[in-house]
């Protein structure tokens, strides 16, 4: 599972090397979507992101459709907009996900090398230090990898995909909770446990953790939304 580059220098107005524009366009309009400069709801006019970026429309509006298999724009009739959730919607997705990430996490934690372990707990202290220097797509792109990290173990792609996608589609809700000291806070404890468990390689309870911190997490953004 790839990480996202949500650089903060990747602004939705710098030029575009000509020679991989594809690409460069579903960067930087996926950056825009993590940084939380495009909200959720807002439409995506073809023909402005186009000469933001200084290219045509086509690579523009293939960049759209990847960036709709992604989870984070849908397309419909033909205008785009950043995904926007009402709260049903948003809960539909948390009960998904509620389903899936326990699964991946008893599945992973039998098969968690040394080496998993070291790199979540570094996670952890990565999330905590984007936390201090309030860098909020950054912390999320950390909190992105920590999960799917620690469920990589179970090496069942499928599962790992789905879950990346379920977390892309609630982006720009995640990001607003990031604001919280006291969600943050929660979510720190939640992550540190979670690490423990797997450290022990106890599937039971990192997917116990796991829904909980999940719970938790679409609580928090209901009492924001």
């Amino acid at each position: 599972m790839s990480s996202f580059d949500v650089s903060p220098t990747l602004g939705i107005d710098a030029p575009i090397d000509r020679e991989t524009l594809g690409d460069a366009a579903v960067e930087r309009i996926r950056a825009s979507i993590m940084s939380g400069s495009l909200a959720p709801g807002e439409r995506l006019d073809q023909a402005a992101l186009a000469k933001h970026l200084g290219v045509s429309r086509m690579p523009v509006r293939d960049a759209l459709r990847q960036l709709e298999r992604e989870g984070f724009v849908v397309v419909r009739k033909g205008s785009a907009h950043v995904v926007d959730l009402d709260k049903r919607e948003l809960r539909m997705i948390y009960d998904i996900r509620e389903a899936l990430e326990p699964m991946a996490a008893r599945l992973a934690a039998p098969h968690a090398q040394d080496s998993d372990i070291e790199r979540v707990r570094a996670l952890v202290e990565a999330m905590t230090a984007a936390a201090r220097q309030n860098e909020r797509a950054a912390y999320l792109q950390l909190d992105r990898d920590f999960h799917l990290s620690s469920y990589r173990p179970c090496e069942n792609s499928w599962l790992l995909q789905m879950i990346g996608d379920l977390m892309n589609a609630t982006w720009s809700y995640r990001i607003a909770v990031v604001c919280d000291p006291h969600a943050v806070a929660t979510t720190h404890r939640g992550h540190l446990a979670m690490v423990e468990a797997l450290a022990t390689r106890d599937g039971d309870r990192f997917a116990a953790l796991t829904r909980q911190h999940l719970h938790e997490t679409v609580e928090a953004i209901e009492a924001l939304k």
